[in-house]
């Protein structure tokens, strides 16, 4: 699950998540700052995460916040919002 277009949320978060929190032990929900939050996401981390970033992008767009755009809208995704 680590090559190329196929990578996985196991990949982003041992690759790009953890090396970005790990030395605040935050997660990275708070180290980019706090938001009140729109939908709940919860998935398979196994899944691509370019078909995961489809997926959110789509329902954003499907189903858009009275005065936001759909890419302002806030997710509550499991890896970015707990500490790992």
């Amino acid at each position: 699950g680590y090559h190329g277009s196929h990578r996985t949320m196991y990949y982003v978060c041992h690759n790009i998540i953890l090396q970005l929190t790990h030395p605040f032990k935050l997660s990275y929900a708070e180290l980019a700052g706090p938001s009140l939050v729109t939908w709940f996401v919860s998935h398979y981390w196994g899944t691509s995460f370019r078909h995961f970033v489809d997926t959110v992008s789509k329902h954003s767009e499907e189903n858009p916040f009275p005065g936001r755009k759909p890419s302002q809208q806030p997710y509550w995704i499991c890896s970015f919002s707990n500490n790992q």
